[in-house]
């Protein structure tokens, strides 16, 4: 079998890190990754980045987020 990959590159929006998921100045919710399922993607890896590292008593928030998702060449 064939794969075909996709990488969804994601960073923090300026509402800060929690407040949502964005990908070329589009947040990503629910319905998205709902509708890359419909269209056959899986997710099959999810990694962060940062810039800096956690220091003693803190606790970094990601950079980036690398979303990679895979589906079979028909």
């Amino acid at each position: 079998m064939k794969w075909e990959y996709k990488i969804i590159e994601t960073g923090k929006s300026n509402k800060g890190w929690l407040k949502g998921i964005y990908s070329q100045g589009k947040e990503i919710g629910d319905n998205d990754m709902n509708q890359l399922g419909q269209e056959g993607w899986e997710l099959v890896s999810a990694f962060a980045v940062s810039g800096s590292a956690p220091g003693f008593g803190t606790k970094a928030n990601p950079d980036q987020v690398f979303m990679i998702f895979k589906r079979p060449i028909v």
